[in-house]
């Protein structure tokens, strides 16, 4: 986090009043970046939930057919609302790739299955 600096003001106002003034003269504070971050697995299926009301959860999917296939897209950039569920399954794929774009990990919640 960055630094805080105070400042403090005193004048007296009268004899026997002092008023003092707090002035916060720091950084605004810190909000993380978004960033992607990104799970594999070789189960069939893919649950990507966005858990946070206030906060915005884009994600991708991905999937190979075999460990030397290039990997092909199921999901492609998709916003999801709020505690929305995006479901997808590939029988019989390799592996599978999410990505989800967040400012933190604590906004959405991935859950791979068979």
């Amino acid at each position: 986090m960055g630094d805080l600096a105070l400042e403090l003001n005193d004048e007296v106002m009268a004899e026997g009043v002092i008023a003092l003034e707090v002035v916060e003269a720091g950084a605004p504070t810190y909000r993380a970046p978004f960033a992607w971050r990104y799970r594999y697995s070789y189960d069939d299926c893919v649950n990507v939930t966005r858990t946070s009301f206030w906060h915005k959860t884009y994600t991708s999917i991905w999937y190979k057919s075999t460990s030397g296939s290039s990997w092909s897209t199921m999901v492609s950039y998709r916003k999801l609302v709020n505690n929305e569920t995006l479901e997808r399954c590939k029988s019989n794929s390799y592996r599978l790739k999410v990505g989800v774009k967040a400012r933190r990990t604590s906004h959405y919640n991935i859950e791979f299955w068979e």
